[in-house]
């Protein structure tokens, strides 16, 4: 956020050059459920640092500036955000906040990558996502005392039954593991349930004439697998080249799927 106070600082004179950022960040805080009143929390600590981090050099006109500029930030994003949300809760079954949802398939697709399949437990209707959407998804973690949420694409197209999310396990050697995904793979199992967000983001698949090439690494593949299943159900004839790497090829997920799609109307490498 406070890069975004920069960047809007410097172009205060002109804002609508910030739009395209204003409209990822606002899709990033309404698939957090960030709501107007968390501006001011923010707001008041992101003040207090800049005058703690500046000194002496903090001076009262300074501040008053920085406030200015954002709570004029802040009143635009919330403006952005609510139109979000207003679209999310307009689309049939969509909703806003967080959402229960119930485990009703895991698939471990390698040692380190499981998919895990959703329906709202409440048995509503699922929105209409476009492939290379995420949600987020909120766990608490008794060791925190917090609910943690983190962002996952959505890994198959969208299809009225059910969302996927296809997580990856992180514990690489000699880094922190990643605590989210690797509660996640502790604690997932039929039955269980897991919150989640309305689908949004812009990372969307372009529809026009020409081929479509992919390129992914690892378990980045889960948004480009939702835009290969969404062009699977269309049975277009039109050439499509995967390029995938992975570490090896015990972990790459999906291989299978991909090779049966790809025959014989497709090219995947």
């Amino acid at each position: 956020m406070a890069t975004a106070v920069l960047a809007y600082a410097e172009h205060i004179e002109n804002p609508a050059v910030l739009l395209s950022a204003v409209k990822h960040i606002g899709q990033k805080h309404s698939s957090l459920n960030i709501r107007p009143e968390h501006y001011q929390i923010v707001g008041k600590h992101l003040l207090a640092s800049i005058q703690e981090v500046l000194g002496a050099a903090a001076t009262e006109e300074l501040i008053e500036a920085w406030e200015v500029a954002y709570f004029q930030l802040a009143d635009l994003m919330v403006g952005v955000e609510k139109d979000m949300y207003n679209q999310m809760i307009q689309s049939d079954g969509g909703w806003t906040g967080w959402k229960p949802f119930t485990i009703i398939k895991v698939v471990a697709e390698t040692d380190e990558i499981q998919s895990i399949y959703l329906k709202p437990t409440d048995q509503g209707r699922l929105p209409k996502h476009e492939a290379g959407q995420y949600v987020s998804v909120r766990v608490f973690l008794p060791e925190l005392h917090l609910y943690q949420p983190r962002q996952y694409s959505l890994s198959d197209a969208s299809n009225g039954e059910y969302l996927r999310i296809s997580v990856k396990r992180e514990a690489a050697e000699g880094k922190p593991e990643g605590m989210v995904s690797n509660y996640i793979h502790q604690y997932v199992e039929v039955g269980k349930q897991l919150e989640l967000t309305a689908p949004t983001g812009s990372f969307q698949l372009v529809e026009s004439d020409k081929p479509h090439v992919f390129i992914s690494g690892g378990v980045g593949q889960t948004p480009l697998m939702a835009m290969l299943e969404h062009l699977a159900d269309k049975k277009e004839d039109k050439p499509i080249t995967w390029i995938h790497g992975c570490r090896n090829p015990d972990l790459h997920a999906f291989k299978e799927r991909v090779k049966n799609i790809g025959e014989p109307t497709s090219k995947h490498d």
